[in-house]
């Protein structure tokens, strides 16, 4: 009876270390859902259910840069930043709140050096006389769409 009794306690103290051990290295056991792109999403392109999926992840990473689940309706409408491929973690970065109403103006400029599209320029804004002409910054960060030899091409917004 002494011999059943060691190999039912050895049995049970085995049976517990094994329990132990399993949920200790269990790989998914930190895993969290985060929002990633279901799809290739080109720069500007505004976000819609179909775009977003939820995957899991190793807890291991700073889930405060990722959008969780809950945030699903929140980022749905916002506008990429740059293109994202299918299956990337969406970022904080990743995303902006979609511009309203924007306008492509035709500034007449002289002289204007070679500007690339998507480059952001600074406008100065210079008046009186031409022996003390005042300069005062008229607008700064606005993103040129095309440049020719006559002026600039610029988005701003239409307020």
């Amino acid at each position: 009876m002494k011999r059943w009794l060691t190999a039912a306690i050895a049995l049970a103290v085995s049976g517990a270390v094994s329990a132990a051990l399993l949920i200790a290295s269990n790989p998914s056991r930190d895993a969290v859902g985060v929002l990633a792109a279901a799809q290739d999403v080109p720069a500007g392109t505004t976000l819609f259910p179909g775009s977003i999926a939820v995957v899991r992840i190793n807890a291991t990473v700073s889930r405060a840069l990722l959008f969780s689940p809950g945030d699903q309706a929140a980022l749905t409408g916002l506008r990429t930043t740059h293109n994202l491929l299918s299956g990337q973690l969406i970022q904080r970065s990743d995303v902006t709140v979609s511009p309203g109403d924007r306008r492509l103006v035709f500034l007449p400029l002289k002289d204007v050096p070679a500007v690339a599209p998507g480059s952001h320029v600074d406008l100065l804004l210079i008046t009186g006389p031409t022996a003390q002409p005042s300069v005062q910054v008229f607008a700064t960060g606005v993103e040129v769409r095309d440049s020719t030899s006559a002026g600039l091409v610029v988005v701003v917004a239409a307020d």
